[in-house]
Parts: structure tokens; C-alpha cells; sequence
């Protein structure tokens, strides 16, 4: 049976409570592990994203607990596995593994407005101001193709003045590219398209750095 509007709401609503009560019960004691994650991703680490560590016991892994959209207005986690950076990179045989928690949204770390950086995944958006040399420039992250539509919304209320996209350069990828195009134009924003050799920016940054790790993408 199809469930009403107001049902559907009220799961959403359960939903984000219940995702809040499980974030606040994490532990604030595994700095050390989170600044090791960013610093092996050549990220830079912010502790105002309230990034914590989850240990999902059945998976008998850890993750790492992103706010989504912020901190402050939470109302769904993005959980990425602490893994190697060669399985971060898709280089290893198995998939890095992610969950969502509560609703699925955009992440959404503010700095200068009038500038924004819109990529699909959270650590895109990190590699991204470490490719422009820009780490004033607000980050957005889609979390998912799924979720261009909450741009419009977003930039509405922001309005910033230029937005660079930098979405995967995969078919799905090129497709939301489309829309995101739409949306900034329809609300009269200047735009440019960064581009890359790579498939996505984390990878991108990864190739500029070399290493050891760049030898599997000549095969």
C-alpha cells in the first residue's frame, strides 16, 4: 500500500532523530586515526566537519562519519571505510565500502559564499581545493548523482557569485553535469567546468602527486 505524504514525513523525520542519537553517541576519542585518514588522502583535516569513527561490528570495519549537510544541521551520515589509499583509489581487487545513514543530502562545508566547488563525493570535494590552491572556496558534495536536484535549492539561498563543477567524468557523471549546468544557469551564476585527465578529483590529485600508486593506472 502506498504510504501517505504525512507517513513519509514522519519516517523522514524518525529517521533524522534516530540518525542524530547515534552520531552523538559516538566517540570523540580517535583524532589521532581521522587526521591519519586525511593525511594519507593528501587531504587537508577540518575538526568543524565533526568527523568521527564508527566501528560497525558485523562489517568488522571502520568507518569514517561524515554530517551530512554540516555539523550543526545534521540530518544524515556519509560513511566511508578507513581504508588503504590503494582501495580508496579502486587499485585493490575488492570495493571500498560506504553506508548512509538518516537522509540522503548534500554535504556542505561554507567559507567564502561567493565561491563554491561542486564535486560528487566528499573527498573530491577536499581534493579539489588542494588542486585549485583555493582553501577559502566553499565545498559542496552531491553524495551521489541521485542528489543534483538539491542544488537549486542550495544556491538559491547561498547565491554565490561563480561555481567551479567538478563532477565524475564517468556516463553518470556527464549526465548530471547536464543538470547541474541547468540549475546554475537558471539562476544566473557564473560557472566553469574544472577539468581533469581522471575520473574524479581525488583521483586527479593523486596522478599530480606520483608515486608508487600511480603505476597501476598506465595498465
Amino acid at each position: 500500500m502506498k504510504r501517505s505524504k504525512t507517513d513519509l514525513a514522519h519516517n523522514k523525520i524518525k529517521k533524522i532523530l534516530w540518525t542524530r542519537k547515534f552520531y552523538n553517541r559516538l566517540p570523540n576519542n580517535n583524532e589521532r586515526l581521522i587526521r591519519k585518514y586525511f593525511s594519507e588522502r593528501s587531504l587537508r583535516y577540518y575538526p568543524e566537519l565533526g568527523c568521527k569513527v564508527h566501528v560497525h561490528f558485523k562489517d568488522h570495519l571502520s568507518y569514517l562519519a561524515f554530517p551530512l549537510p554540516e555539523v550543526d544541521k545534521l540530518r544524515g551520515l556519509e560513511l566511508r571505510e578507513i581504508c588503504s589509499l590503494e582501495k580508496e583509489l579502486g587499485l585493490t581487487e575488492g570495493k571500498k565500502n560506504r553506508k548512509n545513514y538518516g537522509t540522503k543530502t548534500l554535504w556542505v562545508f561554507k567559507r567564502d559564499t561567493s565561491r563554491m566547488l561542486v564535486a560528487e563525493s566528499i573527498l573530491d570535494a577536499l581534493a579539489g581545493e588542494v588542486i585549485l590552491n583555493d582553501y577559502g572556496i566553499s565545498l559542496v558534495a552531491l553524495n551521489g548523482v541521485g542528489q543534483v536536484s538539491q542544488l537549486d535549492p542550495l544556491v538559491q539561498t547561498v547565491k554565490p557569485q561563480k561555481i567551479i563543477l567538478a563532477i565524475d567524468k564517468d556516463i553518470p557523471g556527464r549526465e548530471t553535469e547536464v543538470i547541474a549546468k541547468e540549475i546554475v544557469r537558471k539562476n544566473k551564476i557564473d560557472y566553469e567546468l574544472l577539468e581533469t585527465r581522471e575520473k574524479d578529483l581525488l583521483r586527479e590529485l593523486h596522478k599530480a602527486k606520483g608515486g608508487s600508486e600511480n603505476a597501476a593506472y598506465a595498465t
